[in-house]
């Protein structure tokens, strides 16, 4: 069997392309990273239509970045109040804290 037909049946068998990585080094065929295989499968999509990213575990989800776009509501504070609208009791050492856990 040669290594893109392995590559092919543990796909088709729903492995990861680590976990073909992790066997071929295991048992001796090649040293070869999961991008690697990650570029074969893209290459063999383009070239031949073939369906093998249909077999990947995520092949439906979309990556999302977790932080710095423009629609993150972690940067943004809802309802906040300007440094300079503090009581004047904050500005001698007192802190002012709410949440929902203080009243």
């Amino acid at each position: 069997m040669e290594l893109g037909d392995f590559i092919n049946v543990m796909l088709r068998q729903q492995w990861s392309p680590e976990q073909i990585s992790g066997r071929l080094k295991r048992e001796g065929w090649a040293s070869i990273c999961h991008e690697t295989i990650y570029q074969y499968i893209l290459k063999v999509k383009r070239a031949e239509g073939d369906q093998l990213h249909l077999n990947l575990r995520h092949h439906a989800k979309k990556y999302h970045k977790r932080y710095g776009g423009i629609t993150c509501s972690r940067k943004h504070i809802h309802n906040r109040v300007d440094i300079d609208r503090f009581p004047e009791i904050a500005n001698r050492g007192e802190w002012l804290i709410t949440g929902k856990q203080i009243p």
